[in-house]
């Protein structure tokens, strides 16, 4: 049996890319807590939660005794007048400098928030989870 890797995540901070979720605790303090309750990984959170530059990231998690193991990335796939690659390019360049290995993708309808579900009739011979297939086979082959 293999040993189990465990990280934290901002969110069970309340630190979330939601507008309006209320109160963002600050960075330095997720980070000392996360630390204090023996983490020693954590996910990147939300964009402008860490450090964009490369390296920046890297040394402010060490900085508390913690290393990056990846990120959680929002990407449009249902729609194949959206490129996802760009974005899911950018956000695994930073996570591969900062010495993560794992990008987590997580489809959304490109809304804003989370209040309102995305009402589409499906298209012919095809529709929303042929085209997320089709995405997440070309991000698997583009960002080899």
């Amino acid at each position: 049996m293999t040993a189990a890797r465990i990280a934290a995540a901002p969110i069970s901070w309340g630190v979330c890319e939601v507008p309006g979720w209320g109160y963002q605790l600050p960075r330095e303090r997720v980070l000392a807590e996360m630390r204090e309750v023996g983490m020693v990984a954590t996910e990147f959170g939300p964009d402008g939660f860490l450090p964009e530059g490369p390296g920046e990231c890297a040394a402010l998690l060490a900085s508390y005794g913690l290393s990056a193991v990846g990120g959680f990335v929002t990407l449009v796939l249902h729609d194949p007048a959206v490129d996802p690659l760009p974005e899911a390019k950018r956000a695994l360049d930073r996570m591969v400098s900062a010495g993560a290995d794992v990008m987590v993708v997580a489809a959304v309808s490109g809304q804003e928030g989370y209040d309102q579900a995305l009402e589409a009739e499906p298209p012919p011979g095809g529709g929303p989870v042929a085209d997320v297939r089709a995405s997440v086979a070309f991000l698997r082959e583009a960002l080899r």
